[in-house]
């Protein structure tokens, strides 16, 4: 008799618990789909696979539409929501990410090359250095396919080839004020000597 109540005491727990699974909205799945999104915005998914990308937004937008209106075992359409923007994003990351690497590798070479213009090399030598070591370092990520290694490398050099830039301009512009106050000076001094 005992061993009957327990079972149906573990009957009725187990039930309980089958009954509020459904009822649970799929919050990870939702979370998870966001943090792949926010994975594919970060490299310009709108812009470089606008189609993956709005749809994943699309589906995260419908999904979380179910899991409001409906509190219940339907929020298994939810998830299969939140597991396709999933998909959907990172297939859009996964798209767009090759070209917003290049973008940035392409925006360093140019920074490099503006800086080299006004002798950055040689005012804001470390800088320049380093920046350009970045630049090797993240076109080889870029070689292995390591789109999100390869783009930090080259926007944390882009910052540091910036910085050389305006050094090398600050020193270029200070230079030229002390050879126009030395011309100044000569010149002063020669027509005193004139006089």
């Amino acid at each position: 008799m005992k061993k009957n109540i327990l079972y149906l005491f573990l009957l009725a727990g187990l039930m309980f618990i089958l009954n509020n699974c459904g009822i649970q909205p799929p919050t990870q799945d939702l979370d998870l789909a966001k943090a792949k999104l926010a994975e594919a915005e970060e490299v310009e998914a709108n812009q470089y696979a606008p189609t993956e990308f709005n749809k994943a937004k699309e589906l995260i937008n419908s999904g979380s539409k179910v899991m409001v209106k409906e509190k219940s075992r339907k929020n298994k359409g939810a998830k299969e929501d939140f597991t396709s923007a999933k998909t959907e994003a990172e297939k859009a990351y996964t798209k767009a990410a090759p070209s917003y690497t290049q973008k940035n590798i392409q925006e360093l070479e140019s920074s490099l090359s503006k800086g080299k213009e006004i002798k950055a090399d040689v005012a804001a030598k470390d800088d320049y250095s380093k920046a350009q070591q970045l630049l090797t370092e993240s076109k080889d990520a870029y070689a292995k396919k390591e789109y999100k290694n390869s783009y930090t490398k080259a926007k944390t050099a882009r910052e540091i080839a910036e910085n050389a830039y305006k050094s090398a301009a600050e020193k270029k512009s200070k230079a030229e004020t002390a050879i126009q106050d030395a011309k100044k000076s000569l010149e002063e001094v020669e027509k005193n000597q004139n006089q």
